[in-house]
């Protein structure tokens, strides 16, 4: 797991099949990366929506994954910590490596994120 889980963010529920995860991401507002990024007007980092992808990978697996190559990742709307936006991902596994399909939505997709993950 990451240092962001449970501290930046918590995921509610989590559902999970053998190759899908769907959630509900809560952001904790008073966290300084909302207090620095951007003051008064926070707003999501982009880097942590990536790390928030890979981190609910590991928190279902057994193992822990390296983002090896990342040919689609689109920011089309701004997350505010204020939202809850939903997150959902969708995963092939190809002996060791994880093709991943990613999208949080908040009344229309903010994120989305096309990857290959290899398993360390």
């Amino acid at each position: 797991m990451t240092m962001l889980m449970n501290d930046f963010y918590t995921l509610h529920p989590v559902e999970t099949t053998d190759s899908t995860l769907k959630c509900k991401v809560i952001f904790n507002q008073n966290h300084p990366i909302c207090l620095g990024h951007f003051p008064g007007q926070p707003v999501v980092p982009g880097v942590c929506m990536m790390q928030l992808v890979k981190a609910s990978i590991e928190m279902i697996s057994t193992y822990n994954y390296a983002l090896r190559t990342a040919p689609q990742v689109k920011f089309l709307r701004l997350i505010t910590p204020n939202i809850s936006p939903m997150l959902t991902i969708s995963w092939k596994d190809m002996e060791g490596k994880l093709s991943v399909q990613a999208l949080l939505e908040n009344e229309g997709a903010c994120f989305k994120m096309q990857a290959i993950y290899e398993r360390l």
